[in-house]
């Protein structure tokens, strides 16, 4: 955690925890094809409408931190991807963050269904809940 990230109390904003989840989230959704290439090319995106944020300990300047992310489910146009943050080197869990989404034409402003070849690819990565 850098010191700019700080709120008033010395412990990070909520703010930065929601901006390295959304990093992490970029990463988790590339691993199975909605990279930015595809995303620009087919005119696509990512929609979060819903996410459930647990914070259980704060983070302080100099902490260093680690988010795995985990697909949960996969629908035809959804997703529901789990972000864990610890602490490193111990490892403490310090927050956590359920996020659903769908992949969305931009153009029509809709829910569009992921191709076939994405959706195998991203049901393969699926851990058991």
């Amino acid at each position: 955690m850098k010191p700019w990230e700080l709120d008033v109390s010395g412990a990070s904003a909520l703010a930065h925890y929601i901006h390295r989840f959304s990093a992490s989230n970029g990463h988790a959704i590339a691993a199975f094809g909605l990279t930015p290439g595809y995303l620009r090319a087919e005119r696509r995106g990512f929609s979060t409408f819903e996410f459930q944020l647990e914070v259980a300990a704060p983070l302080r300047a100099g902490d260093l931190v680690r988010v795995r992310s985990a697909l949960l489910h996969v629908g035809a146009s959804s997703m529901r991807v789990l972000h864990v943050m610890t602490r490193e080197p111990d490892g403490t869990r310090v927050a956590a963050l359920e996020q659903l989404g769908v992949h969305l034409d931009m153009d029509a402003r809709r829910p569009t269904p992921l191709p076939d070849a994405i959706r195998d690819r991203a049901r393969a990565l699926l851990i058991p809940t």
